[in-house]
């Protein structure tokens, strides 16, 4: 190994150095900074997102929706039908933020109730 090498390892060391120390006095300085994580009791996803008994933990879904192990399905491709799923918790954040994967699907006809 040359001294170029050694040169460069050493300067990449110190560069991971400070910038470790600037991010410590960068989240030492903004205690607002977003901390992200996932929230159980605010959050389905698949697999085995139904139960046994049909239900989703932590949630409560009526009117035509559906569970299944892998989706909530809001409304069945017919027509006049509708359905909702919610949280049995209250939210207490100051700040949040959702993701959705939505997919609307049916039988390839023309026509629906629209969204």
């Amino acid at each position: 190994m040359g001294t170029g090498s050694t040169f460069c390892a050493f300067k990449s060391a110190i560069l991971a150095f400070f910038l470790v120390i600037s991010l410590r006095v960068v989240w030492a300085n903004n205690p607002g900074l977003v901390h992200r994580t996932f929230q159980y009791k605010y959050s389905f996803k698949p697999p085995y997102l139904a139960q046994k008994d049909a239900t989703v933990p932590f949630f409560q879904y009526g009117g035509h929706a559906i569970a299944s192990a892998d989706s909530v399905r809001i409304a069945p491709s017919l027509k006049s039908q509708k359905g909702a799923i919610w949280t049995k918790s209250k939210t207490n954040f100051d700040w949040w933020d959702v993701e959705i994967v939505f997919r609307v699907s049916g039988r390839g006809r023309v026509g629906a109730d629209g969204l």
